[in-house]
């Protein structure tokens, strides 16, 4: 089966039937601006945002109006800054009442892409995995973050290949791979800001609609000073 034949099979119709809470990008934004501001009685200007994400395709004016933001990810939004970006918070969060922290894997939706760049690097990786063009431990100083992504899905090859749909089950692996980096970043860095909210998900960009949506994995809110921790996933999932 080749990744173009796994696209046509694939639509953000389809995405929602699998994923019933898939939101917009910008209604992901607002749930996590209008929850943490109420939940916690916080306005715009006491929190701040930390994101990992590809690039800035998912971040509208929107989120960035008032708000400190630093993008620590790289390809396929994996935190390739590492512990140095996350404990460069100005002032380890001591100036605000909450931080943010955004991350999500990525993968692009659109049979109609032409040229390589075009594609999220899950997509590219994806691509030569399926043509067996990965080779194993293969990692280069020339294209580091390129090639990790390959072995982190050649790692899971059997489980891409034979799921039904192998382009979405190539981004919860690397969602997988993201979550556990985060939250091994996150233990090992001090922050003095009373909340750290944790939201990780898997975005998926629609080229040809300029469309971005996100489907929640991770809501947590954490209190760095008590390390108390509240899942609020159930509130994405309108149960509380």
């Amino acid at each position: 089966m080749s990744l173009n034949t796994w696209k046509k099979r694939m639509d953000i119709s389809l995405i929602k039937q699998l994923y019933p809470d898939t939101k917009s990008i910008r209604e992901a934004e607002s749930l996590i601006k209008d929850v943490t501001q109420v939940r916690l009685g916080l306005n715009v200007n006491e929190i701040k945002y930390i994101v990992s994400a590809a690039d800035s395709y998912a971040l509208s004016d929107q989120m960035q109006q008032g708000a400190w933001i630093k993008n620590i990810g790289g390809l396929g939004g994996f935190p390739f800054q590492g512990l140095s970006a996350l404990r460069s918070v100005p002032g380890n969060g001591s100036s605000y009442e909450a931080i943010v922290i955004l991350y999500a894997a990525d993968i692009d939706l659109n049979d109609e892409l032409t040229g390589a760049e075009q594609e999220s690097a899950t997509n590219m990786a994806i691509g030569k995995l399926m043509a067996n063009r990965i080779l194993l431990d293969h990692i280069s100083d020339l294209d580091y973050q390129m090639n990790f992504i390959e072995q982190v899905l050649h790692r899971d090859q059997r489980r891409i290949k034979s799921a039904d749909y192998p382009l979405l089950e190539a981004a919860e692996v690397m969602y997988e791979v993201i979550d556990n980096r985060m939250q091994l970043l996150f233990s090992k860095t001090e922050y003095q800001c009373r909340y750290v909210i944790l939201a990780g998900g898997i975005q998926i960009n629609d080229r040809e609609s300029n469309e971005s949506h996100f489907i929640f994995k991770r809501f947590d809110c954490v209190e760095p000073l008590t390390k108390t921790k509240i899942d609020w996933t159930r509130i994405n999932l309108g149960v509380v």
